[in-house]
């Protein structure tokens, strides 16, 4: 019941209400590791770092997480450690992609690196990092003989963002796209009539956050006249924009030779012909950051830890601008917001 009130007062905005609940029922089961994560969740919101990261440890703790374990016998990498150093992707891609921004700042402390992540974005990161970093698929088993240490993904800020400063001096992150196919999507896409190219999704699998939005909703309230917009949502949205098409007379491009599913190589040259993305809490928030586009986030009352209170940018993401929800379920204001940004 605390837990759950917790839970409550944390999605209304009310923090410190949500943080004496949530630590009720910690002291009241201490081994909990779903209680500790949530706590982990609000204490990074309010970015208390150092012991949002201590509290987030307690990750591999909760169900079906002891899974994704990496099965080893060598110790936790450390910053009073160099050697040769295992990093491996626990979680979903977007996560993969937020740790991954710490890679310029751990590529300082080791002597080699070796990084297990989803296939799909290893060919960004051969492009990007080259020699300089051993690449595998984060199913495949890699010999422990080849690295001295380990460490999980999610326990890199834990060592490299323990303060609003950190974060500040933080060395660039930014992704090598195909620039050739960026260039022929991008002449493909302008014509005479389109000033400004915006990419667009509005769905998520992840329903834990409230985010998805109806696509009728989302581009009336975005339409400008001059935009071209481009659809970056995988999955099959085909009818969804024809039916936009045939009712409103809005046309969304829909570039059929990308993958945006699989070929995340060529998600992110995409990404990269437009000027701006417009999204919700999906993956194409950190693709788009990562190969350097303005990327607008249109955020439910419920969002993410990573988006913080109130704020409008973001403290780990430069090219982020946060629009947010006054009332639960009502898309009207952020998107209206973004669209004066839009009017030529």
């Amino acid at each position: 019941a605390n837990a759950n009130l917790g839970t409550i007062f944390n999605d209304q905005g009310r923090l410190e209400e949500a943080e004496i609940y949530l630590r009720k029922a910690i002291k009241l089961d201490p081994d909990n590791g779903q209680y500790h994560l949530n706590l982990s969740h609000l204490l990074l919101k309010c970015k208390r770092f150092k012991e949002g990261w201590l509290e987030y440890a307690w990750r591999f703790t909760v169900k079906n997480a002891k899974a994704l374990m990496l099965n080893t016998t060598k110790k936790e990498w450390s910053l009073d450690k160099k050697g040769r150093v295992l990093l491996w992707a626990e979680q979903g891609i977007g996560d993969e992609l937020m740790f991954l921004s710490l890679v310029p700042d751990l590529l300082e402390k080791v002597d080699s690196l070796i990084i297990k992540t989803d296939i799909r974005l290893i060919p960004l990161l051969e492009r990007t990092y080259g020699s300089r970093i051993q690449l595998r698929n984060k199913i495949e088993i890699v010999d422990e003989s080849e690295y001295d240490y380990h460490l999980p993904m999610g326990s890199l800020p834990r060592y490299f963002r323990s303060s609003l400063k950190s974060f500040e001096e933080a060395k660039e992150f930014k992704l090598e796209v195909d620039q050739e196919k960026t260039n022929r999507l991008r002449s493909k896409l302008l014509d005479q009539t389109a000033k400004k190219i915006v990419g667009i999704s509005w769905d998520t699998i992840n329903q834990l956050n409230d985010s998805s939005i109806l696509l009728e909703e989302f581009i009336l309230g975005l339409y400008t006249p001059g935009i071209r917009f481009v659809c970056l949502q995988y999955g099959e949205v085909g009818e969804q924009i024809k039916y936009i098409r045939e009712k409103h007379n809005i046309d969304i491009c829909e570039v059929e030779e990308i993958d945006k599913f699989n070929d995340l190589d060529g998600l992110a040259a995409l990404i990269s012909a437009c000027d701006e993305v417009v999204t919700i809490e999906n993956l194409n928030i950190f693709l788009a950051n990562a190969v350097g586009i303005n990327t607008n986030i249109v955020l439910s009352k419920r969002s993410w830890w990573l988006f913080g209170i109130d704020e409008k940018q973001n403290y780990w993401f430069p090219f982020f601008q946060l629009f947010r929800q006054s009332s639960f379920g009502d898309w009207k204001e952020p998107l209206e917001q973004i669209k004066n940004k839009f009017i030529i």
